[in-house]
């Protein structure tokens, strides 16, 4: 069993984005995160993930997330932060290559570099 924080992101989630299918809405359940509390946990949250606990890809996008975060106030997911990347000055062929790796279609099972076209 995993025990997670509700931190400042999960909280400000629901007031932010999707959608009531029944019951009450958030506001009604979990306090409004005010931008000052929501900045302080992404300045504090970037400090471990910038010790080498994670990976270089993982540290850029959560880097750039909350860069948009402070700047804007706004939470964003993985993929639109690829995006931010290169305005971050990260090189545009890592930024594709990742992009790619994450979201293109996998390669067939028995293409190039598979186990059954390696014999």
């Amino acid at each position: 069993m995993l025990r997670r924080p509700v931190t400042s992101v999960t909280r400000r989630e629901p007031h932010t984005s999707g959608r009531v299918l029944h019951g009450e809405p958030p506001g009604g359940l979990l306090p409004p995160v005010p931008h000052r509390d929501l900045r302080a946990f992404v300045v504090r949250d970037q400090r471990p993930a910038c010790g080498g606990r994670t990976s270089g890809c993982t540290s850029g996008l959560a880097f750039a997330r909350a860069t948009v975060t402070l700047r804007e106030g706004r939470l964003i997911g993985r993929r639109p932060s690829l995006a931010e990347l290169p305005g971050m000055g990260a090189p545009a062929e890592v930024v594709e290559d990742v992009t790619r790796r994450r979201y293109a279609d996998p390669a067939p099972a028995d293409g190039p570099g598979s186990p059954a076209a390696r014999g």
